[in-house]
């Protein structure tokens, strides 16, 4: 069975997000001033999850989730959060959610954090602290999980 993976996820959750702007809108709630402001929102997002994918690539280890780590990354952005990536993408669909102006958009922003706060991440800590040990453990008692 393929496994669903963040990226792939994302994607899903941007398209069911236009779906709902347009077939269900429930209520158009957000300014059109803050609307503006969503689409750098958006940039920014993807960005900062483009950004960990750099970093992680430079440093050889897997960018796949289900695959298992070979590098602890904790330098940049890692620094500030354990899971820049997750945090980006969840910014770009707040982004997103908020250009749209809707309620219904942001059900997706919902959907992506609960699927990576309680499905992807304790995941792949199990799988750092597997790995890693005592220097993962170090790692997250120092550096918070989403900000």
């Amino acid at each position: 069975m393929q496994r669903l993976l963040p990226p792939y996820l994302f994607g899903l959750c941007a398209i069911a997000m236009v779906i709902l702007r347009f077939a269900l809108p429930i209520a158009v709630v957000v300014p059109s001033s803050a609307s503006l402001a969503g689409w750098p929102i958006f940039a920014a997002g993807l960005a900062m999850s483009m950004w960990g994918w750099i970093r992680f690539g430079r440093a050889r280890t897997t960018l796949i989730t289900f695959a298992d780590p070979s590098v602890l990354v904790v330098d940049g952005l890692f620094r500030r959060t354990r899971n820049p990536m997750y945090l980006g993408a969840l910014v770009a669909l707040l982004g997103l959610a908020l250009g749209m102006r809707a309620v219904s958009p942001f059900l997706g922003v919902v959907l992506f954090f609960i699927a990576g706060d309680r499905w992807y991440i304790p995941f792949e800590e199990d799988r750092m602290n597997e790995k890693f040990g005592e220097a993962y453990s170090d790692y997250a008692r120092k550096t918070r999980r989403w900000l």
